[in-house]
């Protein structure tokens, strides 16, 4: 799925239970599909999903929050309000969707694992929960390359997770660093 110049929201690819719908109604500002479903941040900054909802993974509308980055993920979604909240739903076979609490940038979803970048004194670190049966999920991660270095941004596989470093100074990339499983040479 992507944002076109309008705003709007279209996918493509197969369209089971109606996750790669064409034409979405209304103009986004984000968007992530997820393997059965699909949401996106409008920007009202409400959230709307679409596709499966078999765990309550994508209810139709989340109003309520001022919403502003969510992630779908197999049978989940984190959504992460302007405010540092994040709230998870769907299924939650592995402890997935049970989000510590804290102040958070963004959250990321895999399969059964959640992922979230807080600022710890000033400092990007990243946390995660659920399943950890690949080392996908460690309670605290910090960047590889030391003091002086920030996590910017994260991302999700079913198995591994993935972290932007940059300069804590410059703000420059440094490297993306990953962890879990690398069978296929993920991270």
């Amino acid at each position: 799925c992507a944002i076109i110049d309008t705003g709007e929201g279209q996918c493509w690819g197969t369209n089971f239970a109606g996750a790669a719908q064409t034409n979405i109604p209304g103009t986004f500002s984000q968007i992530d599909a997820g393997t059965y479903h699909t949401c996106a941040i409008s920007t009202d900054k409400d959230v709307k999903c679409w596709g499966s909802n078999w765990f309550g993974q994508a209810p139709k509308s989340l109003t309520g929050g001022v919403y502003k980055h969510v992630s779908a993920g197999f049978h989940h979604t984190c959504v992460t309000m302007v405010n540092g909240t994040v709230d998870c739903f769907g299924e939650n076979n592995h402890n997935q969707v049970n989000c510590p609490a804290g102040k958070f940038k963004q959250a990321a979803v895999g399969g059964y694992h959640s992922c979230a970048l807080f600022d710890d004194e000033g400092r990007n670190r990243v946390t995660c929960w659920g399943d950890n049966t690949f080392k996908q999920a460690p309670a605290v991660v910090f960047p590889a390359l030391g003091d002086g270095f920030n996590f910017s941004a994260i991302n999700t596989g079913a198995t591994h997770t993935c972290a932007y470093v940059v300069n804590a100074t410059s703000h420059k990339y440094a490297e993306t660093q990953c962890w879990g499983w690398n069978v296929d040479e993920e991270p």
